[in-house]
């Protein structure tokens, strides 16, 4: 373990630069005949994905570097070893088995999710053969205090709030990166060890959206008050067809009677709900306050037919 002091050494860098980063601070190194392949902490905050682990981080830079050096991923994981500053989680665990790493060597046992022992032994319980050797509790004191300081500190919170910016867009999944599909010669094709690296930032939400949008002038026509929705008939258009509308923004416990007037902005809905021609609606002179946002599901109609109860 001497001579392997610097790669363990490299890892705990890497742990020190997530925890500068807001991210938990673990570090990981795959080294390969005294090589160092494939570096990675977590990115988990930064990505915005929870499988975005020292180990996936580092795993993806290692199969970048076997096709670089046009080598089979399979012969180069027999003879590589990963450090990494905690005790891998059942996720990564049940990696490192599947790809047949020689070695494995970490930090201090992972309590809450670990995977080597610590909460299951996922090579152990699948019949895994390897990695042939798992080494633990390397600087163990120093893994443990790196873990406290984040805890402690609330840093996961602080960084995001403090750096990230609020889209005024709703942008669909981004894909940033992607580890190629690789050949197994034992599983023919397989999918990445990693799945797709996706980003996708807040959602504005229904009432930011129809913020943006005009006002219009309508009359309650009728109001379903469990359901918080009913229909508005337009003041401002000329033979305007009633509006199936669902009540998101209004005052306290103010429920709308049929007849009063309203002020209204139309608010974009998902394409699956377009015939219901839903909108946001804001009681006149009434200060935002109670938001039911059911846009996730469909709202069944009421009768739109006459009804001598309803104007």
């Amino acid at each position: 373990m001497l001579g392997e002091e610097k790669y363990f050494e490299e890892a705990f860098t890497l742990a020190r630069k997530a925890l500068s980063t807001g991210e938990v601070p673990v570090g990981c190194v795959l080294v390969y005949e005294n090589v160092i392949i494939g570096r990675g902490h977590n990115r988990v905050n930064f990505y915005k994905n929870a499988c975005r682990h020292a180990e996936m981080e580092a795993f993806d830079e290692a199969f970048l570097w076997c096709k670089t050096n046009c080598l089979s991923f399979d012969d180069v994981f027999l003879k590589t070893t990963l450090f990494v500053t905690c005790e891998p989680c059942m996720m990564c665990a049940a990696l490192i088995c599947k790809m047949k790493l020689k070695r494995v060597v970490y930090g201090c046992p992972n309590d809450r999710f670990g995977g080597f022992g610590s909460v299951l032994d996922v090579k152990e319980t699948f019949g895994h053969t390897f990695p042939s050797e798992i080494v633990a509790n390397c600087r163990k004191d120093e893994s443990v205090e790196l873990l406290q300081i984040f805890y402690e500190n609330g840093a996961i919170n602080k960084v995001i709030m403090d750096n990230e910016a609020v889209l005024n867009s709703v942008p669909e999944k981004d894909v940033l990166q992607c580890v190629s599909a690789m050949q197994d010669p034992h599983h023919r094709c397989m999918n990445p060890p990693s799945p797709l690296i996706t980003k996708r930032d807040r959602r504005p939400s229904l009432c930011e959206r129809a913020a943006l949008g005009p006002v219009h002038h309508g009359r309650v026509r009728y109001f379903c008050r469990e359901r918080g929705h009913g229909y508005i008939t337009p003041l401002d258009q000329q033979g305007g067809e009633d509006i199936f509308v669902h009540i998101s923004d209004v005052e306290g416990d103010y429920a709308p009677h049929d007849g009063d007037e309203v002020t209204y902005k139309l608010c974009p809905i998902p394409p699956k709900f377009e015939k219901m021609q839903a909108v946001h609606v804001v009681l006149r002179n009434l200060v935002p306050g109670v938001k039911h946002e059911r846009w996730d599901q469909p709202i069944s109609h009421p009768c739109h037919a006459a009804d001598s109860s309803h104007p």
